[in-house]
């Protein structure tokens, strides 16, 4: 694993004078870094000069991060979903598999319909992914009902591992609006 780094964290109290709590209220606290040392100061109110008081921070906290190992996916999956459409107009939606492995790896992908949208391309479709390869899958749908709609599901499954990769469990909503709607509201002459 690698060590991303470490947390520390520097803090003191700053007594305003004149006070019986002897704790300054966390609005008029502020903290300056010098050269030398820390300052802290009380800030000014509108009647009080700035005065500053030289203490030393009173405690000091540095704990290391623990060490985590990143390394990319066998197979990177990303998928391009549209949030808005218009009735009757083509929407895309892609699907782009990469294959960072070294070995060849045999893909299946399904696609579900639904009665908000008519679907045009493959329902099914069954490839290989060689190694440092991607493939990109464009499902082509059109809108058939206006209003807050759901996405078809798409599953991505690894044949060689059995292995889910992708499931679009969660539902994508798309705003459909009706067609002959104007985006802009029309000009009003002057």
């Amino acid at each position: 694993g690698q060590c991303v780094g470490s947390v520390s964290a520097l803090w003191s109290r700053v007594y305003e004078p004149g006070s019986t709590s002897r704790v300054a209220p966390p609005t008029h606290i502020s903290t300056i870094v010098g050269s030398d040392s820390l300052y802290s100061a009380v800030a000014p109110t509108v009647d009080e000069p700035f005065v500053p008081l030289r203490e030393p921070a009173l405690s000091e906290l540095s704990s290391a991060l623990p060490s985590i190992d990143v390394s990319s996916a066998d197979i990177e999956v990303e998928c391009e979903m549209p949030s808005e459409g218009t009735l009757g107009q083509l929407l895309c939606m892609r699907l782009r598999t990469r294959n960072n492995s070294a070995s060849l790896h045999s893909l299946r992908l399904s696609f579900t319909e639904n009665d908000a949208f008519l679907f045009c391309g493959y329902k099914l479709l069954r490839f290989q992914l060689p190694p440092a390869f991607s493939h990109t899958a464009t499902f082509n749908l059109v809108p058939v009902q206006a209003g807050a709609v759901s996405l078809p599901p798409v599953s991505l499954v690894c044949a060689s591992t059995n292995k889910e990769l992708f499931h679009s469990k969660a539902k994508h909503v798309v705003f459909v609006q009706p067609s002959g709607t104007r985006a802009d509201p029309p000009r009003q002459s002057a």
